[in-house]
């Protein structure tokens, strides 16, 4: 499935020494990229403390607060991998990357020229990074198999028409639908900002390819400037994408 006109899959960096050409060719060809990696390979060295720290930042007090021990070293890795892509993309070391939050949650980078970042990530340590000079754009990720139909979720985000079409579906297929349809959603209102305060079971999206945003009822939303996706990922998880063009990156100042 295909996120629209400019986007395409997501792009592997399998660790902190690979090349980001084909990101920054990405970036620069179409105006967003998508990225993704495993938390393992992306781990600091927790034993250099000073050096984790300059890493880290305003969020080093935070690191320290999690607990068990591999929730310390995926949130480490998420922030290297993170930091280093808007590093590659603005020209500075990771250490020297500022990612601060907007009221609601949402990064915003501080100071490196409008870039536009926004990270999911997700056990078994699965990671994906949205990056953009040409408006907004929100990320989600999430394992492909999770088993979902029949726990209640559907009730809680999905809208009447997502109900309905589910309620339609063969049962083998009910589980890829409402984590498509979750991935999406997530995507879309951390791109608008608001995250899980949104009420997931006001947007809806169907089956189609690439994706369109819906009213509640299942007729097309007025959204210009939107485009939407979903990404298969590793082979284990899958991405959702939602970027806006039609309005000017908010990632720097």
């Amino acid at each position: 499935m295909t996120v629209g006109a400019g986007v395409g899959a997501p792009v592997r960096v399998g660790g902190p020494r690979d090349s980001w050409d084909a990101v920054l060719a990405r970036l620069a060809g179409e105006g967003v990229a998508l990225v993704h990696a495993r938390t393992g390979a992306w781990a600091p060295d927790e034993r250099d403390q000073r050096g984790l720290r300059r890493l880290l930042g305003g969020e080093w007090e935070r690191y320290r607060s999690l607990a068990p021990p591999m929730v310390r070293r995926d949130f480490a890795a998420s922030r290297l991998f993170l930091k280093t892509a808007v590093g590659r993309v603005a020209g500075v070391a990771p250490e020297r990357v500022e990612i601060v939050r907007r009221p609601g949650g949402r990064p915003r980078v501080r100071g490196c020229g409008g870039i536009d970042v926004n990270l999911s990530h997700t056990a078994p340590g699965v990671m994906v990074v949205g990056l953009t000079g040409a408006g907004r754009v929100g990320v989600d990720v999430e394992r492909a198999d999770r088993p979902v139909a029949g726990t209640g979720l559907a009730r809680e985000v999905c809208t009447p028409y997502e109900l309905d079409r589910l309620a339609a579906m063969p049962v083998d297929r009910r589980d890829a639908a409402l984590v498509r349809w979750w991935v999406l959603k997530e995507a879309y209102t951390k791109a608008i900002g608001l995250g899980l305060a949104f009420p997931f079971d006001r947007c809806g999206f169907g089956t189609d390819s690439p994706p369109r945003l819906l009213r509640p009822d299942g007729s097309p939303a007025a959204s210009p400037g939107w485009e939407f996706g979903v990404h298969p990922v590793g082979g284990t998880h899958v991405a959702g994408v939602a970027l806006c063009r039609s309005v000017p990156g908010r990632g720097g100042d």
